[in-house]
């Protein structure tokens, strides 16, 4: 958000809302398999919760601007993988 000169550093992060969740057709966790913790979800939701396992540059990072190209790669990364969502959407039940 720095490219855009976009301060995050202030906003408050919410707690996830289980009951909001309920009515999605999808969920996509991003998260560090090994350095970030998992969300649980409802067994139920199995079907809905898609997980992506991406490296977190900031706990990987060494220095501000190996932070700042490994932001970059995982945007690319999480760009592909947005648009290869678009052939499990209509496998997906609509609500």
């Amino acid at each position: 958000m720095k490219e855009y000169n976009i301060d995050i550093n202030t906003l408050k992060r919410d707690p996830i809302q289980m009951d909001e969740l309920a009515g999605a057709s999808l969920i996509v966790t991003i998260y560090d398999e090994e350095l970030d913790d998992a969300i649980k979800f409802p067994e139920e939701w199995e079907e809905k919760v898609i997980h992506w396992n991406l490296p977190n540059p900031e706990k990987r990072s060494t220095s501000e601007l190996e932070e700042w190209v490994f932001f970059q790669e995982i945007c690319d990364e999480i760009a592909m993988k947005v648009r290869d969502l678009e052939s499990l959407l209509p496998s997906i039940r609509m609500n």
